[in-house]
């Protein structure tokens, strides 16, 4: 397949671009985790959440309020707080005053809702031994680098130009 050169950067003539391809691996992982949700009669929307509980457990933080599992998420507190409702009358999670602050919630996973995400964390794991097949450790660990830098540069917020984050990132 011939390159083309197309302002600046180099493309193969007929072929996906990167982030077509990124796109495509993404809706098929997620394909693959929503018919196990499915199977598991677990709604595919918990996932996020419970994921990144479980996370939190792992690192010894046993409770995290609504707004901050909003922000670590990316997802709208609205969003959040309609699934927590459906995940605490589900049995996943609870929700109970903090301590220090009673205006306060604390999001914490029941033994039901580890459960449920050990087995997903399984079942990731297994689509990811998958996906990566046929690849060298040097190539999975390049992967996941350039994928953080691709993920930082959108998750920044703001409008600067690929120069202008270079040269901040030199700055620091």
């Amino acid at each position: 397949m011939e390159l083309k050169e197309t302002e600046g950067a180099h493309h193969c003539a007929l072929s996906p671009t990167p982030f077509m391809l990124l796109n495509e691996c993404s809706r098929l992982f997620g394909q693959r985790m929503r018919k196990y949700a499915d199977d598991q009669g677990v709604p595919y929307g918990y996932r996020e959440l419970l994921m990144h509980l479980a996370i939190l457990k792992a690192h010894g933080k046993s409770g995290i309020s609504q707004y901050e599992l909003a922000r670590m998420t990316r997802l709208s507190p609205p969003t959040v707080s309609s699934t927590l409702q459906k995940m605490e009358r589900d049995g996943y999670i609870t929700r109970e005053p903090d301590e220090s602050d009673a205006r306060q919630m604390r999001v914490r996973l029941t033994g039901k809702g580890e459960s449920i995400e050990n087995s997903n964390h399984e079942k990731a794991h297994e689509i990811e031994l998958t996906a990566y097949s046929g690849l060298t450790d040097t190539e999975k660990c390049e992967l996941t680098q350039i994928l953080k830098k691709i993920r930082d540069n959108l998750a920044c917020g703001n409008d600067m130009s690929p120069t202008e984050r270079s040269e901040r990132q030199d700055n620091n």
